[in-house]
Order: C-alpha cells, then sequence, then structure tokens
C-alpha cells in the first residue's frame, strides 16, 4: 500500500511550468546580485588586511637593518657607491628570510655587472606587493625598457621631494635614527604606491629611477617635483590636485595611493602600519620629514 501511494505520488506530482522556473531562475539570479558584492568585499578586506601585514614585515626588517647598522639604508645605491642604484629593499632580503638572494646580489654587485643583469632584478617577492593589486602575481615586463623585473607596490618616503632630502629614504641616503628629531611615531618611513602602468616605474630590485636617483621608482615625496618622462605631468602640490584614480594614468606615479578605497597604507619609522587617508595632504607633508618640527595632530 505504501509503495502504491509513493509511486502515485510520483505519477501525479505536477512539474513546474515555463513561468514558474523563469521566476525562481530570476529569484536566484537576484541573490547571486546581492551576494557577490558581500564576497567581493570580504576579499578585498582579506587583501588589505594582507597588504598591511606585509608593510609591517617591511617595517620590522628595517627595524632589525637599523639595529645591526645603526642607519637606514640608502633609498637608491649612489652612483659611485658598492652597489649602484641598488633599492632599499635588496638590504632588507637578510631579514626576510632571503639570505641567499641577498648574498647573490652582492656578489653581482662585486662583479661590477649593472642590476639589471642580476638575477635578482626579476625575482618576484610576494612580502614586496600588495595583493589588492592584481597586476602583481609575477614579475612584469616593461615594454619600453625591453626588461622584465620585480616590482613593489611600496615606496620610500625622501620626503618633501628628490632634490630635499629631509625624509628617511633617499638617493645615497645614511640616515641614522638618532637624526629623527620629530620621532620615529611621527615619521613615515614608507607608503603605498602601485607601480605605473606600463610597470616602467616600481621596481624594487634596483633602478636609474626619473632623475638618476631612484625617484619614483625606490622613493618619493609628499610633494614630489620629479615627474613621470612619459607623460606631461604637473608637478603634485597636494592630495587636491591628485588626477583622478585610474592605474592607466602615469602621472599617478608622483602620488601616493593604493587600490584600497579612500586611502593607502603607511609605515612609520617605529614599525607601526596606520591607513592613511588620501585628502589628508597636510598630516601627510609633516609626517614626511624627519626633522621639520611640526605639531602633527590627527
Amino acid at each position: 500500500m505504501i509503495a502504491f501511494v509513493m509511486r502515485s505520488n510520483r505519477r501525479f506530482r505536477p512539474g513546474m511550468s515555463l513561468p514558474e522556473v523563469l521566476v525562481v531562475l530570476g529569484i536566484i539570479s537576484i541573490l547571486v546580485g546581492l551576494l557577490l558584492p558581500a564576497v567581493q568585499g570580504a576579499r578585498e578586506s582579506a587583501r588589505r588586511l594582507q597588504c598591511s601585514n606585509h608593510l609591517r614585515q617591511v617595517g620590522t626588517a628595517l627595524e632589525n637593518r637599523l639595529s645591526l647598522f645603526a642607519a637606514y639604508p640608502s633609498g637608491t645605491g649612489g652612483a659611485s657607491s658598492a652597489k649602484p642604484f641598488q633599492g632599499w629593499m635588496v638590504e632588507l632580503l637578510p631579514h626576510l628570510e632571503q639570505s641567499p638572494l641577498f648574498r647573490e646580489s652582492e656578489q653581482n654587485f662585486k662583479s661590477g655587472s649593472i642590476y639589471s643583469e642580476h638575477p635578482g632584478f626579476a625575482q618576484h617577492l610576494p612580502f614586496f606587493v600588495c595583493p589588492s593589486d592584481g597586476r602583481l602575481d609575477g614579475p612584469q615586463r616593461s615594454i619600453r625598457f625591453q626588461l622584465t623585473a620585480g616590482m613593489t607596490s611600496y615606496i620610500g618616503l625622501n620626503g618633501t621631494h628628490w632634490q630635499a632630502n629631509d625624509g628617511i629614504l633617499y638617493y645615497d641616503s645614511k640616515v641614522r635614527g638618532a637624526a629623527i628629531l620629530d620621532g620615529k611615531s611621527n615619521t613615515i618611513v614608507v607608503a603605498e604606491r602601485p607601480p605605473s602602468p606600463f610597470f616602467d616605474y616600481g621596481w624594487w630590485y634596483g633602478a636609474h629611477g626619473n632623475d638618476v636617483r631612484g625617484t619614483l621608482d625606490h622613493t618619493l615625496g609628499s610633494r614630489e617635483t620629479s615627474t613621470s618622462f612619459f607623460k606631461v605631468c604637473e608637478p603634485p602640490a597636494s592630495a587636491a590636485t591628485m588626477p583622478r584614480l585610474d592605474f592607466r594614468d602615469e602621472c599617478l606615479v608622483s602620488y601616493f595611493w593604493s587600490f584600497h578605497e579612500g586611502g593607502f597604507w603607511t609605515l612609520r619609522a617605529d614599525a607601526s602600519v596606520y591607513f592613511f587617508r588620501q585628502n589628508n595632504s597636510d598630516v601627510l607633508q609633516k609626517l614626511a620629514t624627519r626633522a621639520g618640527g611640526e605639531v602633527v595632530s590627527e
């Protein structure tokens, strides 16, 4: 009897009509549309957190390096130095569990070869890039220079601009901890700035930069006067004059920015990481210098 009833239910249960199917599919589409932004938002939150953790790793490495040598690395190695046009991140490699790559780099510089010929030049190191920038899943090809380079999302603060040298990381710099008169907690040493659209700027290992001083590649100022020579750009004055955030705009290499909503991560000299609001340009001016004597109110 039970079997008969079950068979009868299967036999006489009406199927869904086409309009009903379309209604169900429509409801499912609406639900997917509502959930997708939430999923994407959660993923970006995770990437944003990972990005700040990468910057925190860099800060710890800088602190360890400072404790050993009593000075920060050069933002970009001087042309007549033992490591010409080397980027400051190379000096952090031993403190980021990359000692073999660091020793290889030293041997290559001793041999007299230019940085772009070193194997490390094209090395992709995940902790030097922000995962929110979907372009940076490996080394990138700069078509204009015909070079494949390892990229970075983080750039050192040279201070106000490339000629002022009033920050911590600049051309041939050797800034000691005692020289940060504004206090480490009141001085930004590194901040976010994604590579340029065609990857002509943003090489972590080594670069001449825009003015043979590494600017726009390794270092950048809060009011940088050096601008991309691939496009006519006005020198930055403040965040208020910043072009619309579009990673295809080559002029953005002269500004601090990120793929995060509303601002970018900054690393202070005490190894603390803060999210900086894009329009807070006055505070950025004060935090960019090591001995400006400004009163910072955030």
